[in-house]
């Protein structure tokens, strides 16, 4: 991190990963001011210099929970250091939007796996929101759902589950393998045959990465059906058993 600081140039960013992709990454695209350092989180880091290059200095922000809701940031330092950078780019609220812009390209990466059979994608979500809500609870996981949709996938397809999420049942007995890393991400998430995610900000990122097909399971916002910048073929799973015929 620099040593001195300056308030006109230096922000941070420590929201969620849907308003990343879907808003603040066209914006990044089109800035065209004096040059500014984000400091982020380090998933998002890597995005911003896959897709600008050195258009903008990057510092990987690397605090526990950092984030639960936009602009939420545990350590109040960062608040007091920056200025969030959505009041230097004025962003809109994703909720609310009905047109969008997108980035130029997809997300790229230089990854390529050993195996390159054909495989699927799946993202569970067992996200603790800190809170009760009801649209934190209707976008989770249960651990039968994830074993079923795992039972449903394993007699055709080597499944890659992607995310960070911590598993809290074992996966390790389906045709499976669990990938953290964000280039490796990148590439499954472009290269997989479909994604099932339930709703949350990853299916933007797999999007922008151009995913083909993507199965949301329980769609809350229905941002996802108009945010749809590489024109992925998007299914709507309200009920889980659904499924069963799609894939």
């Amino acid at each position: 991190m620099s040593n001195s600081i300056n308030k006109d140039t230096e922000y941070y960013y420590a929201g969620e990963f849907g308003f990343f992709n879907v808003i603040l990454l066209p914006i990044l695209e089109k800035y065209n001011g004096k040059k500014i350092t984000i400091h982020t989180f380090p998933d998002y880091c890597y995005i911003i210099k896959n897709l600008f290059d050195d258009k903008f200095e990057c510092f990987e922000i690397k605090l526990a929970k950092l984030r639960l809701l936009n602009n939420c940031v545990e350590n109040e330092d960062y608040k007091i250091k920056y200025k969030s950078i959505e009041t230097l780019l004025k962003c809109g609220e994703i909720w609310q939007m009905n047109n969008f812009d997108k980035i130029s390209k997809v997300i790229s990466t230089n990854f390529i796996p050993d195996d390159i059979s054909e495989f699927v994608c799946y993202f569970p979500r067992f996200r603790d929101s800190g809170s009760v809500s009801t649209n934190f609870t209707l976008r989770n996981s249960t651990n039968s759902e994830c074993e079923y949709i795992l039972n449903l996938l394993n007699p055709k397809y080597k499944t890659i589950i992607l995310g960070k999420e911590t598993l809290q049942f074992d996966y390790t007995k389906y045709d499976t393998y669990k990938i953290e890393d964000i280039e490796k991400s990148i590439y499954y998430l472009k290269n997989c045959k479909f994604l099932i995610s339930n709703d949350s900000g990853y299916i933007d990122f797999a999007k922008n990465c151009g995913c083909k097909n993507i199965m949301i399971i329980r769609p809350i916002e229905d941002y996802h059906f108009k945010f749809n910048p590489f024109n992925t073929t998007l299914y709507n799973i309200d009920e889980i058993s659904q499924l069963e015929s799609l894939i």
